[in-house]
């Protein structure tokens, strides 16, 4: 059996020799030059020394969205706080953050609401993600994501408007 198989290989060698295919097939190689290999190389430089910097300033840019974000949350529970204080017949100023809440009822003159109802200051804890689910407290900052992080609380501006946050990402 091995010699019938040994017979027949060298009957294909010979048959690719006479008619030219085993030439055509030794002298047909193909491949990449030298200079096609470097060519893509550079581009690929180039393409990784323009990319590069965007992809590291993304985390900046989704930082600085994030905050955003959380600002338009505190400015939001700022004025949820102020219409709370008006509908309990709060006059002046409304607790601030870190402050002590208020009880509204009729024997208190800042608030002269029949019902007695305890205001509570407005609440910054903004979930477990930023400063470690500890309140924002303004104008102290944090590292968040390896950024150092600053939400300041401005004056409320009169008794009809709310206190406003703003943010420094760094």
């Amino acid at each position: 059996m091995k010699g019938v198989v040994v017979q027949n290989l060298h009957y294909i060698v010979v048959q690719l020799y006479e008619d030219g295919t085993m030439e055509r097939l030794m002298h047909n190689q193909k491949g990449f030059t030298l200079i096609e290999i470097i060519a893509v190389l550079v581009i690929l430089g180039v393409l990784a020394v323009v990319m590069i910097p965007k992809y590291l300033d993304m985390g900046r840019g989704a930082m600085i969205k994030a905050s955003g974000a959380a600002v338009v949350e505190l400015n939001s529970r700022e004025k949820m706080k102020l219409m709370e204080w008006k509908l309990n017949d709060g006059n002046g100023f409304y607790p601030a953050p870190g402050g002590t809440g208020v009880t509204c009822g009729p024997t208190n003159p800042v608030c002269a609401s029949a019902l007695a109802k305890t205001i509570e200051p407005v609440n910054t804890i903004l979930g477990t993600d930023w400063n470690s689910g500890a309140a924002i407290t303004s104008g102290v900052g944090f590292v968040h994501q390896g950024r150092n992080v600053i939400f300041t609380r401005t004056a409320q501006p009169s008794e009809n408007e709310p206190a406003s946050w703003v943010v420094t990402v760094s």
